[in-house]
């Protein structure tokens, strides 16, 4: 697998990742909320119209991944937006059938090594209202900062770099 950052002519491949995202409401091993499905629809990405999508990635302070597997299959999307030596996590997402199996790990160590180290960022933060999402950020050494943040009432997370 590689990851490969977008850019204004790769639009298509981010409507194909957004459209398939979901996300992960309950840990790992347990059972999905009732109205788990109801949720789902209300918390479904939407895709961003083109003119936006060029925008960010045009944005020096914005990067846009996707992991993509040998055969050119799209795996996930990161976007991440930096200030000055902060890097705050927008999207971060497997797609279904090649999550649990320690790609999520993979594509997060992708991204430090190619966009969040480079820029010599002391911090990454990120929003995660979701318990299974919430579970994989703190095996990766995030830990809860507050509950509320600018982005709404999600809980943000937080891991210092050295």
């Amino acid at each position: 697998m590689h990851l490969y950052r977008l850019d204004d002519t790769n639009y298509p491949d981010y409507q194909r990742c957004v459209r398939k995202i979901e996300y992960s409401y309950s840990k790992k091993g347990e059972p999905q909320f009732p109205y788990a499905a109801l949720f789902a629809e209300l918390t479904k990405n939407e895709v961003c119209p083109k003119p936006e999508f060029i925008k960010y990635v045009n944005d020096p302070n914005i990067e846009i991944y996707c992991l993509r597997n040998e055969d050119g299959k799209n795996m996930g999307l990161a976007c991440i937006q930096f200030k000055k030596r902060e890097a705050h996590i927008d999207e971060f997402a497997l797609l279904n059938p090649y999550k649990g199996q320690g790609n999520g790990k993979a594509f997060y160590k992708m991204i430090l090594e190619e966009s969040i180290y480079p820029r010599r960022c002391k911090e990454i933060t990120l929003n995660c209202p979701f318990a299974g999402a919430q579970e994989f950020w703190i095996k990766q050494g995030f830990h809860f900062v507050d509950s509320i943040s600018m982005r709404g009432p999600y809980p943000l997370m937080r891991k210092k770099l050295r």
